[in-house]
């Protein structure tokens, strides 16, 4: 579901930053897609990267 909404608003022409904040560095990015390495367990010690227009969150477990 995550990958699906970052193709969506990468896509997007009313999308002009998207930052992604993950538990280890990705391997795609691209000029609108940042990434910020953070402890998901301590996300309170992350709130600037909070102080958007629009929030997704998609935290959930990756079936295979």
């Amino acid at each position: 579901m995550g990958q699906a909404i970052i193709k969506r608003l990468v896509n997007s022409d009313r999308s002009i930053e998207i930052v992604r904040l993950t538990p280890r560095p990705p391997r795609h990015l691209s000029a609108k897609l940042g990434n910020r390495v953070v402890d998901l367990y301590y996300l309170k010690n992350y709130n600037t990267v909070f102080d958007a227009d629009c929030l997704f969150s998609c935290f959930g477990t990756t079936v295979k």
